[in-house]
Parts: structure tokens; sequence; C-alpha cells
């Protein structure tokens, strides 16, 4: 089985006495990271976080926050008979992974890394990492945005008179970040 943590990340502080930003403990964690920037992109994200997250045998964070823990979006629902079932086995014993003797965690740090420089490449190609062009004058210009910010950004860009926009880079995984892309 998988394992997604989610966490509701109030940047801001808009709705609780302080700010969080769980990018950074993914970070420090080395674990990959979610963050959607819709309710539609939240559902379909909390889908993709298991898989990876079975397919690696790591945990995945997912991170909303405030703008899309409020909101609300019609989606398509998968289709009941497109879901599986699973059966975790729950803690299975294995010394190799679970123990910290400094050997094996030094071993373990090195899976590790090449594990998120792989996943670096793959998230490049990952449909939510989305590169779209720009418009006019300010094509060469450009915004890397992710999560509930990327809403604000085309807010703003909308209201540019002359309707020239710069590209927009739309990061959905901030870590591993897409670095190909």
């Amino acid at each position: 089985g998988g394992m997604v943590v989610v966490v509701a990340d109030d940047p801001g502080p808009i709705s609780s006495q302080t700010e969080q930003d769980t990018r950074t403990f993914g970070m420090f964690a080395k674990v990959p990271v979610f963050d959607p920037s819709s309710v539609a992109d939240a559902y379909a994200m909390v889908q993709d976080a298991f898989e990876l997250s079975e397919r690696e045998h790591t945990p995945v964070i997912l991170r909303p926050t405030t703008r899309v823990d409020h909101g609300y979006e019609s989606i398509e629902v998968i289709d009941p008979e497109e879901w599986h079932e699973t059966h975790p086995e729950g803690f299975v014993k294995d010394s190799s992974r679970w123990v910290i003797f400094p050997r094996l965690s030094t071993a373990n740090h090195a899976l590790i890394e090449e594990r998120n420089e792989r996943l670096s490449r793959e998230l490049s190609a990952y449909a939510g990492n989305l590169l779209e062009p720009g418009v006019g004058s300010c094509a060469k210009l450009g915004v890397a945005t992710q999560g509930a910010s990327l809403g604000y950004v085309r807010d703003r860009l909308a209201e540019r008179a002359d309707g020239s926009c710069p590209r927009l880079l739309r990061v959905a995984t901030p870590f591993p970040f897409p670095e190909e892309l």
C-alpha cells in the first residue's frame, strides 16, 4: 500500500494562528510533494500521489492550501468500476530499510537521493507541471508559480490592458522540482 499525508497549509495566515509551508518539510524529509491549485487538481493528485507512493514505497505529501481547502468545484468522479481495493499487509520487518545503523543509513540515503533525481526527471513530464506559451510583447518573459498562487497570477495577468502576458510555468510538484521542464 501507499501512504499520502494530506497537510492543509495556510499561507498568510488566513484561517489559523500560524503560517505553514509543508513544501520545506518535504524537501527536508526528501519525500515528494504535490501542490494542487484547485479542487479538481486535488482530486486528481490524490490518485497520482497514491500511485507514486505505492510504486516508490515512500510517503508522499499532498499540500492543498486555504484557497483549495475552502473551495468547491464540479469534478468528474472516477467510475467506481475502475476503483481498485488494496489490502495492506501492515508493517513488515525489514532491517535493511528500517534499522538505522550508519552503514545502512548511508546506503539508504544514497538510494533516496538517486530516486529523487529520477523523480525530478519523471515529474518534468507530469501533466500537472505545465509550461504555457506567452502572448504578445511579454512572450519572452516567464512566471513560475504553483498551488493556489496560480489563480492569483492568472487573475493579475487577465487584467493586462494590452492582452500580452508572459509564459507561465505551473509547478504542481515542488519537490522533487521538475528541473528538465
